[in-house]
């Protein structure tokens, strides 16, 4: 049996020869010449040559892998090649083009950029960064989809949103955020929970090691009621402070910036001095490394 069907909205056409399915982009010249097998099998059918029957079947049968494994590829904006054959898409990045199809979900990002005008670079940027890890794998391409694309519903914002009126699922809609984001330089938009650091380091008139007050203080106290203030004088700005993990008190130390400690600084660099002390095993927690998280871990 020959069959071919080609719905309104569908790009492609469906062909059955005996028993394979194949699913081909559509084209006037594709349809003109299966539409031509057709005919010929319905009249070596209907003139019992099943010899003939056979040859047409195989012949579209052949005709059909050989399109199949042919590719046309189509450009769609700065970052997509689209093999429109296979249907599936490619990464291309620098003028270089991956030789693995793109997940779905970043292939959706990519698109509706397209569509609106918005610019990709920076996820571009991120995913070339990616792919360069030493320790990347295909399947870790799948994962950061997932988690690119995920979404966080801020429950505060829901119910503020309810009260000024709106609908569960339109409060819903605007109380949901990115739960990752990258920015327009390709850097991944990630958070940590953290204390800040109120003592520092000192040396006593023994050169012993102290610690004291981190930054400049004065009290007061009420002259009425005996309640002492204290007023602390902060750097104006956060990049001064310091910070240190909220969650494990203690760990494999880090650089931040130039200096091998335990503890954060807005606005300079934090890595671990070696790939030794990452873990790459994928679905455990606890493991080796730095470690951030999305929105929805700050609820938690």
């Amino acid at each position: 049996m020959i069959l071919l069907m080609k719905t309104d909205y569908s790009e492609y056409i469906h062909v059955t020869a005996g028993v394979k399915i194949f699913n081909l982009p559509f084209k006037e010249e594709t349809k003109d010449n299966v539409l031509e097998a057709v005919t010929a099998y319905e009249e070596a059918v209907e003139a019992g040559d099943i010899k003939l029957v056979r040859s047409i079947i195989a012949e579209v049968d052949t005709y059909c892998e050989g399109l199949l494994n042919s590719s046309e590829m189509l450009p769609i904006g700065k970052y997509l090649l689209h093999d429109v054959v296979k249907n599936v898409f490619y990464f291309t990045f620098e003028d270089v083009a991956l030789n693995y199809p793109l997940p779905q979900k970043f292939v959706d990002i990519f698109m509706k950029d397209a569509e609106s005008g918005n610019s990709s670079d920076g996820l571009a940027l991120y995913i070339g960064r990616f792919i360069n890890n030493p320790y990347f794998e295909l399947s870790r391409l799948d994962q950061l989809a997932e988690e690119i694309s995920s979404t966080y519903t801020v429950a505060s914002k829901r119910k503020e949103f309810e009260k000024a009126g709106y609908s569960y699922e339109e409060a819903k809609i605007r109380a949901t955020v990115p739960d990752k984001q990258v920015t327009n330089n390709g850097i991944l938009v990630t958070y940590k929970v953290v204390d800040e650091v109120l003592d520092a380091y000192a040396l006593d008139k023994d050169e012993k090691r102290i610690t004291v007050p981190r930054y400049p203080y004065t009290k007061t106290v009420d002259p009425d009621t005996g309640e002492i203030t204290t007023d602390v004088t902060y750097p104006e700005f956060v990049e001064g402070r310091l910070f240190k993990p909220a969650i494990h008190s203690s760990g494999d130390k880090f650089l931040c910036g130039d200096k091998l400690m335990y503890n954060y600084k807005v606005g300079v660099n934090h890595s671990l001095p070696s790939w030794d002390m990452v873990s790459t095993t994928d679905g455990r927690s606890h493991e080796k490394g730095l470690h951030s998280g999305k929105v929805c871990r700050l609820s938690a």
